[in-house]
């Protein structure tokens, strides 16, 4: 998210980190936390989703020595 945006930057984190997630690196959380459709809308309406990159692992691997 752009620095101009820094405000949104600072919802995202509050919000990641509200429902369980962790910062795995700067500007990559991981959580087991389902998002929410709600969460999606705010994305949406905070312009925010051309910048943010949502995918999930559906089976455990290197990823769970991390966690």
């Amino acid at each position: 998210i752009p620095e101009k945006y820094k405000h949104k930057r600072s919802w995202l984190r509050a919000v990641l980190t509200r429902i369980g997630f962790k910062m795995l690196q700067k500007s990559v959380w991981i959580g087991k936390t389902e998002l929410t459709e709600d969460f999606i809308k705010d994305l949406t309406s905070f312009n925010m989703l051309s910048y943010t990159e949502i995918f999930s692992i559906s089976r455990t691997g290197t990823l769970k020595q991390i966690i």
